[in-house]
């Protein structure tokens, strides 16, 4: 690891000075995505930005009109535990509890999990000159690819890595997006950028902009949320496959539908033809059957991780499924 500076920041617009027209500068929050990428160095920057010390943005806090409101620094720990959020937003717990193991949890914050980059092979081997690197070639076509997208790939098929971003974005929720005097709000669906616009940046934050806060609105009465991964091994990995289901009922009638997949695509592939079948049906075969069918019915399998599409299915049936055991046994 290359020699660097390390700056305590004291609030926010000082840290968005510092790091204003200075490519060699990075924000460190957790670290433990940046520091590992500095110790093979994919990126030496000469200057670390360590926003820890920045008061009150590791805040998680909820009321009935705004909805539950978590600082960017909030530990991925502090979100699997919170009671407001198991109560309210459970598929936002059961995400946070299955990522990584307990020690990166306690490190990792919530806006660093959205923010980390691609975890593929070829573009964390400094060897690979990729597309994402400036390169001409996306090895993964020929190489590996048990672990690519099977939806939407070309020209990258990176997988979005961030786990808390599908269960977010089945939740509707924004980000706050700060920059020097001033703020914006965001859809957490328009915060990441596909390949196809961008082979360098899988977000639309600015070299002087930084996440403050996600917001996660009220979600209806009578709405169910589940959140299922799928990984090779139960602890330090990501998902080959994930689903973040959140229905919201009338009685046994769905009434509104967020299907979100994660580990198939380089964004948080949302199925919203699949969505829009569910809409004034209950939970029976034929529907899973439909929605199982029309969700991955866009996917394009490599030559080793078709595997994808049939667990995908599995999972969007199990998802459904313990919703519909909720709805029958009137669960909370």
């Amino acid at each position: 690891m290359k020699e660097f500076e390390h700056i305590n920041a004291t609030s926010i617009n000082e840290t968005l000075s510092l790091i204003k027209g200075d490519p060699d500068t990075s924000i460190i929050a957790g670290g433990t995505d940046l520091l590992m990428r500095m110790k093979i160095r994919l990126i030496t920057p000469r200057r670390l930005i360590n926003i820890k010390t920045v008061p009150n943005i590791n805040q998680i806090s909820f009321d009935e009109v705004s909805g539950l409101r978590i600082g960017v620094l909030a530990l991925l720990d502090d979100i699997e535990k919170n009671t407001i959020i198991q109560k309210l937003y459970p598929i936002l717990s059961q995400c946070a509890g299955q990522i990584a193991i307990p020690q990166i949890r306690n490190m990792g914050t919530i806006g660093g999990n959205l923010c980390q980059k691609p975890r593929c092979l070829y573009y964390r081997n400094p060897s690979f000159l990729c597309l994402r690197k400036g390169g001409k070639t996306c090895f993964v076509i020929k190489g590996e690819n048990r672990y690519s997208a099977i939806i939407n790939g070309a020209p990258c098929f990176m997988v979005h890595p961030s786990d808390l971003a599908i269960a977010l974005v089945a939740l509707n929720a924004s980000v706050k997006i700060c920059g020097i005097n001033y703020e914006k709000i965001v859809p957490i669906e328009d915060f990441f950028i596909s390949s196809k616009i961008s082979l360098q940046k899988e977000n639309i934050l600015n070299s002087d902009e930084l996440i403050s806060e996600i917001l996660v609105p009220i979600q209806p009465n009578y709405s169910y949320g589940v959140y299922i991964k799928e990984m090779e091994r139960k602890a330090w990995d990501f998902a080959l496959v994930s689903v973040a289901l959140q229905i919201c009922f009338d009685k046994d009638i769905i009434k509104n539908a967020r299907l979100v997949l994660g580990g198939v695509s380089p964004l948080p592939f949302r199925a919203i033809d699949a969505e829009i079948i569910m809409i004034d049906n209950n939970i029976n075969d034929d529907i899973i059957n439909k929605v199982c069918e029309i969700t991955l019915s866009s996917s394009r399998q490599l030559n080793n991780n078709g595997y994808k599409i049939s667990l995908a299915k599995s999972i969007i049936k199990r998802a459904m499924l313990e919703i519909n055991n909720r709805i029958r046994f009137k669960e909370d």
